[in-house]
């Protein structure tokens, strides 16, 4: 799901602007390196560090994990950033039965200062506001993100839905995203690892509960505008910076009939935050000020005198690369033939006596064909060029017409034997191996001539047949500009992040959890201060409790006062063990030291023991 966020935030900036930071090849590559892993799998990296790593869920969405990080003989340390403790409808909530009493905790303070709404009146209010805004005749913004919460959202209005008393169905309900499909498709595919509710039902039933019925999967606003309205659309993303919530926003914010919706947070100075500071203040019977000012980015198509000369460009870069790949398969065409003479050595004495044989025949053949003075004077470089063709044919042998009509010859020759069509075998090269593989044979231009993509489209006719559509693609330029705009459209806030609130994440830091030490990230000033005084107040900690910054680096480094002792045979055969069970124990007084300390004291002794006999023979 992680690549399908990063798809979707790609396309959101590159549709509307010349995104060049990097592209998808470049999201394909770091994927290629994540390895997957199941929950309570217990992973173990590579070398003689012996440290293991356990995911376990999360309850935040599907694949958010609570990572727990141990070492043999070593206190545990816990990753557990965004969980959620409460069962929803397509997960279920996390459990720390199996991270009791860690040496390190490390958690955030993203929700200490915030309370949530239960459950059912959240699922109400975001009933309401859809109905009565299609029930008015406008249309419904539900802002989500990619490939996580929109599940939790997606799955219960499918369940609304269908349900026929409802009377919902001839309202359209529109998931809007350029990767909606494949989200779908993942999440098909992982029902085993979601809530127990939608496993029993899929097993009951053997209908995937994400093959929706009523929710009709969009990748274009193209596409959007085909449905008709009145209308629910969900979009991404979250911050309103890029992407299809953001078109529609700008599209749909001047109409009072419709309803933005956003279900998360975002970063600060963003357009999903503005949009959410103002929900906030009209729930709390304010006025907020409605009009903001939005850079607006647009691709448009590239029309007139800018057309002629993107043209004109183009066709002079594609010239250029046919010359330059021309050019570098002329030479390696050379450096091989010149690789081949010098490695025929065995047929040296044939291969010299035809080059002189077809040297001697071209020779003689310009002498008789050669033009006086003044008419190659007026020979050009053209016809110069096209001479080197004509000499190449007349080096093979060709029978000529008389030829056949000579009853005998000087020379008896015992049978009759045909020229065949001119060809020069290659000799083969060997070695050791076999064949030498010749690598230039198996490489891939490096410069392939960009062709114009071509889409084909199926329309049907009034007859019922399908015709093709070609829609060529054609260059585009991107703008930018500020435009003032007053906010006429309903905003709402409706909490659907899937994260534990403050008043959760205190009580299972204090009952379940207890760690000995805590690390607290991921949340403002005023909140990381006031979870660190909670946790210090009512002593959950018997620690040290961090606070860091960004980019900060915190020692919170595991004394256990555990040491590996390796004892000398000598030592060893010195023992006496006694039975003790099953095992056997022996009783030893010695002083532990260092080896590093040990050489010391050696190479000290050593040098003593060097100037005592220097002594002696002086």
């Amino acid at each position: 799901m992680g690549q399908m966020f990063m798809y979707d935030w790609v396309n959101g900036h590159t549709s509307v602007e010349d995104f060049d930071k990097f592209s998808m090849d470049d999201v394909d590559l770091a994927f290629k390196r994540v390895q997957s892993v199941k929950y309570n799998q217990t992973i173990l990296l590579k070398g003689d560090s012996g440290i293991q790593f356990t995911p376990l869920p999360a309850g935040h969405m599907i694949g958010g994990a609570i990572w727990k990080i141990s070492r043999a003989g070593e206190d545990d340390i816990v990753y557990a950033v965004d969980f959620n403790h409460k069962k929803e409808r397509h997960l279920n909530g996390c459990v720390f039965d199996n991270t009791i009493r860690p040496h390190l905790l490390i958690t955030d303070a993203y929700n200490a200062m915030y309370s949530q709404k239960k459950r059912y009146e959240r699922d109400q209010q975001l009933v309401t506001s859809m109905l009565t805004t299609v029930r008015d005749g406008g249309n419904c913004l539900i802002v989500i993100d990619t490939a996580g919460r929109v599940l939790e959202i997606a799955h219960l209005l499918e369940q609304l839905w269908s349900n026929e008393e409802a009377g919902l169905t001839r309202y359209n309900l529109v998931l809007l995203s350029y990767v909606a499909s494949s989200v779908v498709e993942f999440a098909k595919s992982q029902v085993e690892w979601m809530s127990d509710k939608i496993m029993k039902a899929f097993q009951q039933s053997q209908v995937n509960p994400f093959n929706f019925r009523y929710m009709k999967l969009c990748h274009s606003q193209q596409e959007l505008a085909k449905v008709r309205s009145p209308k629910i659309v969900l979009c991404s993303n979250l911050d309103m910076e890029s992407g299809f919530s953001r078109e529609l926003f700008l599209e749909w914010c001047s109409d009072r009939k419709n309803t933005v919706i956003i279900t998360g947070r975002s970063e600060d100075r963003t357009l999903g935050s503005k949009l959410i500071h103002i929900a906030n203040e009209t729930a709390e019977g304010r006025k907020p000020r409605k009009e903001i000012s939005l850079e607006v980015k647009r691709r448009i198509r590239i029309e007139g005198a800018e057309l002629e000369a993107y043209r004109r460009m183009k066709a002079e870069k594609e010239a250029e690369t046919a010359r330059l790949r021309l050019e570098t398969s002329r030479r390696n065409a050379r450096l091989e033939m010149a690789g081949d003479d010098s490695d025929d050595e065995s047929d040296d004495d044939e291969t010299l006596a035809n080059a002189v044989a077809v040297v001697t025949g071209m020779k003689s053949k310009e002498n008789v064909n050669q033009p006086s003075q003044n008419q190659a004077s007026q020979v050009n470089g053209n016809q110069e060029n096209q001479v080197q063709p004509a000499l190449e044919l007349n080096t093979h042998d060709i029978m000529l017409k008389w030829e056949h009509q000579q009853k005998s010859s000087f020379f008896k020759a015992n049978k009759k034997i045909y020229p065949m069509f001119p060809y020069v075998e290659e000799k083969m090269k060997w070695d050791d191996y076999g064949e030498i593989i010749r690598p230039n044979e198996y490489k891939t231009e490096d410069t392939i001539a960009q062709i114009e993509t071509v889409e084909y489209k199926r329309e049907s006719t009034d007859d019922g047949e399908q015709i093709m559509i070609v829609e060529e693609k054609v260059p585009t330029k991107c703008v930018r500009y500020v435009q003032k705009m007053e906010i006429l459209c309903k905003v709402e806030f409706i909490d659907f992040e899937g994260r534990c609130d403050g008043e959760s994440i205190k009580k299972l830091l204090e009952k379940t959890v207890q760690p000995r030490q805590i690390i607290i990230v991921h949340g403002t000033s005023e909140a990381t201060r006031h979870l660190a005084t909670y946790i210090k107040e009512k002593g959950i900690v018997q620690g040290r409790i961090f606070t860091p910054l960004v980019y900060d680096i915190v020692d919170a480094t595991v004394e256990s006062h555990i040491y590996q002792v390796s004892l000398s045979d000598a030592l060893m055969s010195t023992l006496y063990f006694q039975p003790v069970g099953e095992a056997e124990l022996a009783w030893i007084d010695a002083k532990v030291m260092k080896k590093a300390m040990i050489g010391d004291r050696r190479g000290i002794d050593g040098e003593k023991e060097d100037e005592e006999n220097s002594s002696e023979v002086g």
